[in-house]
């Protein structure tokens, strides 16, 4: 008789969870940057509109079994779909790793976020925008998850998130002024808003250098042309994941280096 222990049996259950969510982020992706409700019609295929039949819909495993393809019309499922579907699961797996495999307010209220997160990532990046909708309620349900969740203090929530705000919007808004360009985004302020209001003052500082300096990098090994817009959205996203998953170890060997 094998026995399986807790952690394999409730490790495997977050995966499977994570996938069946990754589908359904894939509905949010499309449908809420093009102004359509998440919750009807049922899904379809949005080249031919033909309903989906269940079998159809299997995370991971549709896909291949149709070779990227709708089986109805033959017309071809955008490669994001599956990366959503494989992504979201491992993403879901760390944060119960990091949560010692217990499901906790802390692992709650970063399945949230980065939840909302995985969306927001692909809509900036294939959109370029990151939607009120999304950005201005995960503002104020970080702030609900951290009076009760305890792992930073409310005061440290609430001033980080503020202020964070306040100095990105005045940087965003004297650039303007100076250059009549729109520099950093409204959506991009309001999402280090909901930084601060998750993840405090030391997620703040530690995702907006990191998230800085990978999109630089990316503009400068990508060859982008001086007019071409880069979404910020996934390098700020990308950062908070590193944030949660190293932010102490490396923010403690940094200052290791002074002591």
């Amino acid at each position: 008789m094998v026995i399986i222990s807790p952690e394999v049996f409730f490790s495997t259950f977050v995966i499977v969870l994570g996938a069946i969510f990754g589908s359904f982020f894939n509905v949010c992706i499309y449908r809420i940057p093009n102004h359509l409700s998440i919750m009807w019609p049922a899904s379809h295929c949005p080249v031919c509109n033909t309903p989906l039949k269940p079998w159809n819909n299997i995370p991971i495993l549709s896909y291949l079994f149709q070779r990227g393809k709708c089986s109805f019309c033959g017309a071809k499922i955008h490669w994001h779909y599956v990366i959503v579907e494989v992504i979201t699961p491992i993403v879901f797996f760390l944060i119960f790793y990091k949560s010692d495999f217990k499901f906790t307010l802390f692992f709650a209220k970063n399945i949230f976020f980065f939840s909302i997160a995985i969306i927001l990532f692909f809509i900036d990046s294939f959109h370029k925008i990151l939607p009120d909708i999304l950005t201005i309620p995960l503002i104020f349900i970080g702030f609900i998850f951290t009076f009760f969740a305890k792992d930073i203090s409310i005061i440290n929530s609430l001033l980080s998130s503020i202020i964070v705000f306040a100095i990105l919007y005045l940087i965003s808004y004297i650039y303007y002024k100076s250059t009549n360009k729109i520099g950093l985004g409204g959506g991009d302020i309001k999402l280090f808003s909901a930084i601060g209001a998750f993840f405090g003052f030391q997620g703040v500082v530690f995702i907006l250098f990191f998230s800085s300096v990978l999109a630089v990098f990316w503009y400068v090994f990508s060859k982008m042309k001086r007019e071409d817009q880069l979404p910020f959205g996934p390098f700020i996203i990308f950062a908070a994941f590193l944030f949660f998953l190293f932010g102490n170890n490396i923010i403690q060997s940094y200052l290791n280096l002074f002591l």
